[in-house]
């Protein structure tokens, strides 16, 4: 169990030198590779639970290997504490509700596909997480 995180520290310090966009690459780097482990997770669920309880799950899920993975390999955060990850869990809750307001807006008012919706609201969802976690979650 160990060895997942060996592996993602060695992509880290092999992708990710030293440099003034560290933080920006990483934090897009490991939300990718977040996004694409929750959906791949949901998408097994949802044959074996409810929608609800699948999605859930999923997010439950994206929660936490989000706020580990941004704290050790984004932020290099020494020493995590119970307050960052209440405000990393409200700045989660904000951001899945915000997202789907914005995906029901652009779909029902727009009428945008429900679908392209909801890849239009990621990049806004993930600047915003990106702003709030850089300046008021993992303040150095």
């Amino acid at each position: 169990m160990r060895i997942i995180p060996k592996v993602f520290k060695r992509i880290h310090k092999t992708i990710f030198k030293p440099s003034k966009f560290r933080v920006t690459y990483s934090f897009i780097f490991f939300g990718t590779v977040n996004t694409l482990i929750t959906n791949i997770f949901l998408q097994i669920l949802i044959n074996l639970f409810p929608l609800w309880i699948s999605t859930f799950l999923s997010q439950l899920l994206c929660l936490i290997i989000g706020f580990f993975t941004y704290s050790f390999f984004v932020y290099q955060v020494k020493k995590i504490s119970i307050k960052q990850f209440m405000k990393f869990l409200i700045l989660s809750i904000f951001s899945w509700n915000l997202n789907a307001i914005l995906i029901l807006f652009m779909n029902n008012i727009l009428n945008i596909n429900i679908r392209l919706s909801a890849l239009l609201a990621l990049p806004f969802i993930a600047l915003l997480s990106f702003f709030f976690q850089k300046r008021y979650i993992y303040i150095k």
